[in-house]
Parts: structure tokens; C-alpha cells; sequence
């Protein structure tokens, strides 16, 4: 099982032209197991929530500023 966390804040930034629901929905049709969390990683405790819940064997942490002049 694959899990990925987001809170699409792109679109918050940018609009609609950054918003990565597009992405999200061919994760979710395209890899057989994929799980999306719609959560902001800013928020310690439900990340840990999480964390505790799914019980992860492995964390990848690709979050990023979603803009850089």
C-alpha cells in the first residue's frame, strides 16, 4: 500500500493553474493501492495520527515550498 499525503496548497499559491488534483486522481487511477490523505504536514499531531494509524514501514518526505522567485 502506498500512501501520499497532500493539501494541494498549489492552488491556494496559484489558482487553478496550480492545482495538482490532476495528479492526485492519476495516482489514484494508475497505481493499484494508492491511498491519497488530504493533510497539511504543517499539522504536527495529525501527521502523527497518521503515522500511528497506517504504522508506515518507510517515510518518503518530497513536500516543498510550492513557489521560489
Amino acid at each position: 500500500m502506498i500512501h501520499g499525503v497532500d493539501n494541494n496548497q498549489r492552488a491556494v499559491f496559484f489558482g487553478s493553474q496550480g492545482d495538482t488534483r490532476w495528479n492526485q486522481h492519476r495516482l489514484q487511477n494508475t497505481i493499484k493501492g494508492f491511498v491519497h490523505h488530504e493533510l497539511d504536514i504543517r499539522d504536527r499531531q495529525s501527521v502523527l495520527n497518521l503515522i500511528e494509524s497506517i504504522e508506515p514501514d518507510a517515510i518518503v518526505h518530497t513536500a516543498a515550498q510550492p513557489s521560489h522567485d
